[in-house]
């Protein structure tokens, strides 16, 4: 990636929806933790590799688009 390219917006953009999506990845994480403390453990845990894949894709996606100087 290059960041000395592309207007000051695109990186407060970029660096905005990063920060968005980084909080929602560490909230999914407490909230997994709460789960798996009060729910059957069988299914969460074959359910929480699709869900941290599916956060981990997005947020590689905003980076890409962003960084490519595509709307994010």
């Amino acid at each position: 990636m290059n960041w000395l390219t592309g207007s000051i917006r695109n990186k407060i953009m970029a660096m905005t929806s990063v920060s968005i999506l980084l909080t929602l990845a560490i909230l999914a994480t407490v909230n997994y933790r709460t789960m798996v403390k009060t729910m059957d453990t069988r299914l969460i845990d074959s359910e929480m590799p699709a869900i941290v894949g599916n956060i981990v894709a997005e947020i590689d996606n905003k980076i890409l688009r962003s960084a490519a100087g595509l709307s994010v």
